[in-house]
């Protein structure tokens, strides 16, 4: 093969590189733009604060931002791979059996991150309610994609992990009391 058919070759494959990197930049971009479009847009309910709308709606968007960044730039680096003459069928086969046995040796985490997610979209609860989860009542002092924060009238600090959280009791008269502070 001479030098010049090498040269236009490679020209070839580095120009269809950058398009493919291009690509994704500009989904990403789109993607990212229309979801803090609709975290601007989005109303919020007569029993929301501002700042509880606030919160429920970053968690969510930033999820759904990383969750997009993850996956177009693995879809990227595949057509890259494939772009530079390597078979990628072995290593999405790899990723699939990988993918599989992460998923089933994090199952509580994963468990944990979907009821998360489901907690803050239908807004079961907001940080300041009383509720109660099987015995344990207090104060909801966070919520996160993987766990809640209870503080109950002692004080004391119950973080409990969203998968464990089966039935949950909405206390609408919460204890008039003021908490204990630690030293």
């Amino acid at each position: 093969m001479n030098p010049e058919n090498l040269f236009f070759i490679a020209s070839q494959k580095l120009a269809k590189i950058i398009a493919i990197l291009l690509a994704t930049w500009a989904s990403q971009r789109i993607i990212i733009l229309s979801l803090k479009k609709l975290r601007r847009q989005v109303k919020r309910t007569k029993l929301e604060t501002v700042a509880q709308q606030r919160q429920r709606v970053r968690t969510i968007t930033s999820l759904l931002i990383n969750s997009t960044k993850i996956i177009t730039n693995f879809i990227a680096l595949l057509l890259i791979i494939s772009e530079l003459g390597f078979n990628i069928m072995p290593l999405i086969t790899g990723v699939g059996i990988l993918g599989l046995a992460v998923g089933m040796g994090a199952k509580t985490l994963v468990s944990d991150l979907i009821a998360g997610f489901f907690i803050l979209l239908e807004n079961q609860f907001n940080v300041g309610d009383w509720i109660k989860v099987g015995s344990i009542e207090g104060k909801v002092v966070k919520i996160s994609l993987r766990t809640i924060i209870l503080k109950d009238k002692e004080a004391n600090l119950h973080i409990i992990p969203n998968s464990s959280l089966k039935i949950i009791t909405k206390i609408s008269a919460a204890p008039k009391f003021e908490p204990k502070r630690r030293a």
